[in-house]
């Protein structure tokens, strides 16, 4: 686990490197360089380079595509001895040849400092990341050179520092970067979790904090009952003896309260908590289902009447309202959406109803049901498990749906 923590560190930290590199990258709107740094008095220096463009602007300064490239050549007091202009070409690239030697603007052994610009040559961007500046020697060897210092403005400061000291250099690859470093937080995260940095005890091999949760929640629930009371009480966990139930909870906890599989609800079962709803109810039977479905209507001021678990001839529940409103409701505790035949055979039995309701408390209803319903809206009502979790939270107190 240790090793796992320190990979997960190193691509991290390698993400942000790599990231800060690539953005003092990004910021110079122009790269250039030459085949070699020194050259012979009388041969051409040939200048290449690119524009680098995001979203059609150029980097760091805005300015759009198919504007000029100029390229300007200082000798080592900081003088400027000439100036070059070229255009893109339509990949973004440019080349620029200076002539040296007798006759030409460069005809002394000197240190060379390039400088490029996109759009405009001024001496305002001279010491910004938005030039590009690149050395070169002529007539002698960097040993043979004698470098003058220069004022913090002049063009000759140390290329290294320089986007373009590179001919190598290209823009960041934002992808790569971005990937890199979600890996690594990713990775960072799920050890912390997993060891529990974060706070709280750490938990022992194949066992969840969801398990750690169901078992708390049901400590405070049901110590009423004599055998929870002893399960606690042989049980209860702390950090220190925690492995020694782990195994047992899977086991024992879920048998001696089979509720306790989804969720883990600390809620006994004649209440309704946001955790059933969740759910879709997944502690109580279906003829309990049918209870609840019977006080829901009754807390909406209906007169109820739950039929029994045979012979209910398709309705479930008969809610009534004075002597007019008399709504049959048939509830469906199924995991698949309920069919169209299902609703026609309650429709056909619920003859003395002023209206058919169904509800599906786990799911949905197929395509077919739904226009079915359409068709007769004046007194069929469907209700799927959302709209039947909804109904209950709109009578529950204080987060609790009381059901006795």
């Amino acid at each position: 686990m240790k090793f796992l923590i320190i990979i997960s560190i190193l691509i991290t930290m390698a993400g942000l490197i790599v990231l800060e590199n690539n953005l003092v990258y990004a910021e110079s709107p122009i790269i250039i360089h030459t085949e070699k740094k020194e050259f012979l008095m009388g041969e051409d220096v040939v200048i290449r380079g690119s524009a680098v463009f995001v979203d059609d602007k150029a980097v760091g300064i805005g300015l759009p595509r198919n504007l000029n490239v100029a390229v300007e050549v200082y000798d080592s007091k900081n003088k400027l001895i000439t100036s070059k202009i070229a255009s893109l070409k339509n990949d973004d690239t440019f080349t620029i040849k200076i002539e040296t030697g007798d006759g030409s603007s460069i005809s002394k052994n000197d240190k060379y400092t390039l400088v490029g610009y996109y759009g405009i040559a001024t001496r305002q961007l001279l010491n910004s990341d938005n030039v590009a500046k690149y050395d070169i020697y002529v007539g002698a060897t960097v040993a043979n050179s004698s470098p003058t210092s220069s004022p913090t403005s002049s063009p000759t400061s140390s290329p290294t520092s320089s986007p373009t000291s590179s001919p190598t250099d290209t823009p960041m690859n934002w992808t790569a970067i971005v990937g890199l470093l979600i890996v690594g937080i990713v990775i960072t995260a799920t050890v912390i979790r997993k060891l529990g940095l974060l706070g709280g005890d750490s938990l022992p091999k194949g066992f969840t904090r969801e398990d750690k949760s169901n078992f708390d929640n049901h400590t405070r629930s049901y110590s009423s009952s004599p055998t929870s009371r002893s399960y606690v009480n042989k049980k209860k966990h702390s950090s220190s003896n925690m492995s020694k139930w782990a195994k047992s909870y899977k086991n024992t906890m879920k048998e001696t309260f089979p509720q306790a599989k989804t969720y883990g609800s600390p809620r006994s079962r004649n209440e309704i908590d946001e955790t059933d709803l969740r759910n879709h109810f997944s502690r109580f039977d279906g003829f309990e289902m049918e209870t609840i479905v019977g006080k829901l209507f009754e807390k909406k001021g209906y007169s109820i009447k739950v039929t029994q678990k045979t012979q209910d001839y398709g309705i479930d529940v008969w809610a009534t309202k004075g002597s007019i409103e008399k709504i049959g409701i048939q509830v469906k505790h199924t995991k698949g959406n309920v069919g169209f035949e299902d609703i026609a055979k309650t429709m056909g039995v619920a003859d003395e109803a002023s209206k058919v309701m169904v509800i599906s408390v786990k799911s949905g209803f197929t395509p077919n049901s739904l226009t079915f319903q359409k068709q007769k809206s004046y007194r069929l009502e469907l209700w799927d498990v959302n709209q039947f979790a909804s109904e209950i939270r709109k009578n529950m107190q204080n987060g609790i749906f009381k059901i006795n």
